[in-house]
């Protein structure tokens, strides 16, 4: 008695054993979640939107400040100098807070960076105190002044650089 070999659809043995030994292949096909990959560049793409609008906000600010440091140069009056601090204020806080919300991987870069933002932060409160005492003594040399608010704009511009 002979027992016949299993065959395919058409009577093909060989074609039967072919499609059941790439079945079991070892490497099956994976699959991709097309609606993941969008949401990841959507993501990607608001970041990079966020981080520009960010950037944008700040030179905006940092322009202001020139413009108010240039007029705290030709009136040097408190009231020139609470415009101009007001607008240091407003530029740190806009640093910092974002700052901090912008997502990066390494958390050693993340404290590296909180690090330095803190020691600007307190250079620029000590240049905002030499500044004052200028403004308070009036006579003052302009080169000093000047020289102060150079510093000031240069701590900011570091913090978000």
């Amino acid at each position: 008695m002979r027992i016949n070999e299993p065959t395919g659809q058409f009577g093909d043995s060989k074609a039967h054993l072919g499609k059941a030994k790439k079945s079991g292949s070892r490497n099956p096909a994976k699959h991709v979640d097309r609606d993941m990959v969008h949401n990841a560049n959507f993501t990607k793409q608001l970041d990079t939107a966020a981080e520009e609008q960010l950037k944008l906000s700040l030179d905006k600010l940092i322009e202001e400040l020139a413009e108010q440091a240039k007029v705290l140069e030709k009136k040097r009056t408190f009231a020139e100098l609470d415009r101009y601090k007001k607008l240091v204020k407003s530029f740190m806080e806009e640093v910092i807070k974002k700052i901090f919300t912008i997502k990066i991987s390494d958390s050693s870069k993340l404290m590296a960076k909180r690090k330095k933002v803190y020691i600007i932060v307190e250079q620029v409160d000590g240049q905002l105190e030499a500044l004052t005492e200028k403004v308070l003594e009036k006579q003052a040399d302009t080169m000093d002044l000047l020289a102060t608010l150079d510093r000031i704009r240069g701590l900011l511009v570091d913090m978000y650089s």
